[in-house]
């Protein structure tokens, strides 16, 4: 088999196309790890204006209630109902496409 050495130029499109990719990549695991804090501030929230208001407006009081008890799980995105997304799913998944290369890399050499 017959390896060809990559020019300057192939190995710059190829680190550019890399770069794109791992930027794009981050931006879709980005925006649901921004939600699920979000959701997880939201019972926090709740609570300390349930602890202000106790009492006060029963009514405020079971809305509270309802909202806190909604809120004990905060909302995740998944990709297909299999793999939850968030900032950890990436770095696993670059560890691993990572470990992937280097491999092939060398099986290659």
């Amino acid at each position: 088999m017959l390896i060809q050495k990559e020019t300057d130029e192939q190995t710059g499109k190829w680190i550019i196309f890399l770069l794109w990719n791992i930027i794009q990549f981050y931006s879709y695991q980005w925006s649901p790890e921004y939600l699920l804090k979000e959701s997880e501030a939201v019972v926090y929230a709740a609570y300390l204006i349930r602890l202000k208001l106790i009492g006060q407006h029963p009514k405020t009081d079971k809305i509270l209630h309802f909202l806190i008890m909604r809120a004990q799980k905060p909302i995740q995105l998944t990709a297909g109902g299999y793999l939850k997304l968030s900032m950890e799913t990436f770095a696993n998944m670059i560890k691993s496409a990572i470990s992937v290369f280097t491999l092939l890399r060398t099986s290659i050499m």
